[in-house]
């Protein structure tokens, strides 16, 4: 798998008045969405990994419904917890 993809590391540095565009994932493997946008005051998560399109994503807590998905171009630049591991 190594040769295959490899795990980002999470890019950003969270800035308590930065705001953030999130990207979800839907479950059963429907693909990845815009989410909302939220300052860095409103999430505990000193890091977040920015988006590009073509990542492999998917999150932890939810993977068991079929939960990932490829990052669309519209995508791109949207940003994921570390609850979300990002693979290129």
């Amino acid at each position: 798998m190594r040769e295959l993809v490899r795990l980002r590391e999470p890019d950003v540095m969270v800035e308590p008045d930065g705001k953030y565009q999130f990207a979800g994932v839907y479950c059963f493997g429907r693909g990845v969405f815009r989410s909302q946008f939220r300052t860095g005051v409103e999430f505990a998560y000193r890091r977040l990994t920015r988006l590009k399109a073509g990542n492999f994503v998917y999150p932890k807590l939810m993977a068991w419904e079929g939960a990932l998905g490829v990052v669309p171009a519209e995508c791109d630049g949207c940003v994921v917890s570390t609850e979300f591991p990002v693979l290129r």
